[in-house]
């Protein structure tokens, strides 16, 4: 039998496999992941490997082991958490730890707390390990339907056990008390072992939607008591709910909270209504569907800025660059719908006077380094910001609100948190008139977690907005989503 060697960072692990074995069906069985966005079906390019002892790299998902062979993987670290969490809140809590966690499907993002005195002792964020499944919850739904529910549960579990572990090492704690837990409904079912199978097609019923306890001994995680908050819907999750408490939408009189992450899921406050919607945006705003997409980790290309005739670039972590995150991808977009180099429609035009022009080879805008946005790229991206500025406009529409009307725009999310507001609205992703409105408001989830953790009194209240936001279907025809949507598939030149 082929003997297969895989080397990632310092880290070898040496495996025994049938001849003509695919490369990514070992890692997936492994979990071992090698950035690949698609769970493995062949379509994402971007589970390179190098072959040790070659010059070449090979897609891991077109790779039959016939051989022995050795293989490299680069380690992927995310980037740190995407806000600075005030330390103290009001507490009820007399003693103990407590851990507040943000489940999202690309970042995991974990607060400690010290119940006794209120205060924040370490945070930490990494890579959701899920994403050797795929890079959105419609790919893990379709793999928890395939038998990898246990997987899927079991490596995320291993993940935030790991992280506390070191905790109680660090700080010379006995246990945690309690962890309370913010996430979209399909990573809620999946942490809890429950089959989310139900969300992936109509009529979209998850299994649960309210507040659910569990006890450590029956979840796995290293706590005494979990607490999964609320969800509002199929598509609109506790992080939202969460948000809600978190990010100071209710206190103005009328407001919008907007997550724009691998789902766009939106809250529209008016007096003391709530009305909700999620709209489709597929992953690219976390780079899963664009060519030299990366999500936020170190060598992602997060801020892209254009003086005297030259690109400049802003890495994560100040690295190397080998790719672009969400907020580089705006940054970009914009530039060269600026410069002319891409026209109303999304089209490159090959005759532009920018100085950018000679960067355009066929269908790619070349960067650097061999990094490059495709003009398939362009189209995703339009596919992604149409939704979100169709959503709110019809989110508005249906709740009989005017746009100006809205007094304030929370954007949460670590792809909010970094986002050029300026671009963001010069390219349509979000209103024009929204300008002087917005507020980047960070990782609303994990706070609004938090806050739950400190005072189980907040829990209802999430429980009691939850049950008050009215969800609005977008594709109700009188609604006008896809006009919209096709209006807003354009750029302002």
């Amino acid at each position: 039998m082929p003997i297969v060697t895989v080397n990632i960072g310092n880290e070898t692990k040496t495996f025994s496999v049938v001849y003509g074995t695919r490369l990514m069906d070992l890692f997936i069985d492994h979990r071992i992941d090698t950035g690949g966005t698609c769970g493995g079906k062949g379509i994402c390019n971007k589970c390179l490997v190098g072959i040790v002892g070659t010059r070449n790299e090979t897609l891991a998902c077109h790779y039959y082991v016939t051989n022995d062979v050795t293989v490299s993987i680069k380690s992927r670290q995310s980037k740190p958490i995407y806000n600075s969490m005030p330390t103290v809140y009001e507490s009820t809590v007399t003693e103990g730890f407590g851990v507040a966690i943000d489940l999202g499907t690309t970042t995991i993002a974990l607060y400690l707390y010290d119940l006794k005195t209120n205060m924040l002792k370490d945070s930490c964020s990494f890579l959701n390990p899920q994403a050797i499944y795929g890079a959105d919850v419609i790919s893990r739904i379709d793999k928890c339907l395939s038998g990898f529910l246990l997987a899927e549960n079991e490596i995320v579990i291993q993940a935030i056990n790991q992280q506390i572990i070191q905790w109680l090492s660090v700080f010379s704690i006995t246990e945690i008390s309690r962890i309370v837990i913010a996430g979209n409904p399909t990573m809620l079912h999946i942490i809890a072992n429950v089959n989310p199978g139900t969300i992936g097609s109509a009529p979209y019923t998850p299994v649960f939607l309210e507040t659910k306890t569990l006890m450590g001994k029956e979840c796995g995680l290293l706590s005494e008591k979990i607490i999964l908050l609320p969800s509002i819907s199929a598509f609109i999750g506790a992080d939202l709910s969460a948000g809600m408490i978190s990010s100071g939408m209710l206190e103005a009189e009328t407001s919008l909270l907007i997550d724009m992450g691998t789902n766009g899921e939106i809250i529209l406050k008016k007096r003391d209504f709530y009305f909700g919607c999620s709209t489709a945006t597929g992953p690219a705003f976390e780079g899963a569907n664009i060519e030299k997409g990366l999500g936020g980790i170190k060598g992602a290309i997060a801020r892209v800025t254009f003086n005297t005739g030259k690109l400049a670039f802003e890495t994560i972590g100040n690295q190397p660059p080998i790719g672009i995150c969400g907020s580089g991808l705006v940054d970009l977009v914009a530039i060269l719908v600026s410069e002319g180099i891409i026209d109303e429609t999304g089209a490159f035009c090959h005759n532009s006077q920018s100085q950018l022009a000679n960067h355009l080879n066929a269908d790619r805008f070349m960067l650097l380094n061999g990094i490059y946005l495709t003009q398939k790229d362009v189209r995703q991206f339009q596919l992604a910001k149409s939704a979100i500025c169709a959503g709110i406009e019809t989110l508005l529409n249906a709740a009989n609100v005017d746009v100006d009307a809205v007094n304030k725009v929370f954007v949460a999310g670590g792809f909010g948190f970094y986002l050029n507001l300026d671009n963001a609205l010069k390219i349509g992703l979000l209103p024009k008139v929204f300008h002087g409105r917005i507020i980047s408001v960070g990782n609303t989830s994990g706070l609004g977690a938090a806050m739950c953790l400190l005072n189980p009194e907040k829990i209802k209240q999430v429980q009691e907005l939850a049950l008050k936001v009215q969800t609005i279907d977008l594709m109700t025809k009188e609604f006008g989503f896809t006009e919209r949507f096709i209006e807003n598939m354009m750029f302002s030149i």
